[in-house]
């Protein structure tokens, strides 16, 4: 049985509760993005779509339509672990919105 998760990159994802200025959000995070790591830990935050659904299910779509394949989940409330293929650096930062 092989192993896909022995070459993984996690990324977190958080709900955001809304406040007097913004609605809800969603916030993606992740670390490492070598080569690209300048700084450690890269986020990206959006807002919340109600009509998506869960936020599991808003993260996927957000993930699975910038090109990344979902390897495995992890669920804990307040935040869900999705794990990628690690090796696609380049969609990563794309997604992230890093540049080289």
């Amino acid at each position: 049985m092989k192993n896909h998760f022995a070459q993984s990159h996690a990324i977190y994802v958080k709900f955001l509760s809304p406040t007097n200025f913004r609605g809800s959000r969603v916030q993606l995070k992740t670390w490492d993005l070598s080569p690209y790591a300048e700084r450690k830990a890269t986020t990206k935050t959006v807002t919340y779509s109600h009509s998506v659904g869960s936020l599991f299910e808003q993260a996927e779509t957000l993930i699975e339509n910038a090109g990344l394949v979902i390897v495995g989940t992890n669920s804990s409330q307040p935040e869900t672990t999705v794990y990628l293929c690690k090796w696609d650096y380049d969609k990563l930062a794309e997604f992230f919105g890093v540049q080289s």
